[in-house]
Formats: C-alpha cells, sequence, structure tokens
C-alpha cells in the first residue's frame, strides 16, 4: 500500500483522504492543489484507521468500475 501525502502550508483549505487504485496517480497532485493536506492511499481496501488519525474534512474512494464486478472492497 503507497502511502503519501501532499500540503500546501498556510493554505487554510479543507482535509482530505484519498484511496485510489493506479487510475488516479496521474491526477493526485493536480486534485492536492485543493486541499491543505491530501493523503493518498493506493489500495483497494477502506482504512478506517488513517481516516479516524488524519480527521479529513472530506474522503474520497476511487476504483476503476470492473473492481465492483468482484467482491466488495472491505469497508466500502
Amino acid at each position: 500500500m503507497a502511502t503519501y501525502a501532499l500540503e500546501r502550508a498556510g493554505a487554510g483549505l479543507p482535509r482530505a483522504v484519498m484511496v485510489h487504485d493506479s487510475f488516479s496517480n496521474w491526477f493526485v497532485p493536480a486534485l492536492s492543489e485543493h486541499f491543505g493536506r491530501l493523503v493518498s492511499v493506493w489500495s483497494y481496501n477502506f482504512d478506517r484507521a488513517l481516516v479516524e488519525r488524519e480527521r479529513p474534512d472530506l474522503v474520497i474512494q476511487e476504483m476503476v468500475e470492473r473492481t465492483l464486478m468482484g467482491s466488495v472492497p472491505k469497508e466500502p
């Protein structure tokens, strides 16, 4: 699970956590410009502990639609 945080110090912007697949890698840097802190996690499973630790204003879970053809991700 690849996790990293992008921050804009002093921006006064909301905080976010984004759990995503590889399709989001290209737009996470652009999306991060709209948040004071964006924690990005490349994972198919939802990380409740991360959300509780980060206390974000917004949680985004992105996945390619075909992922839903299989088993439902844990704690969607």
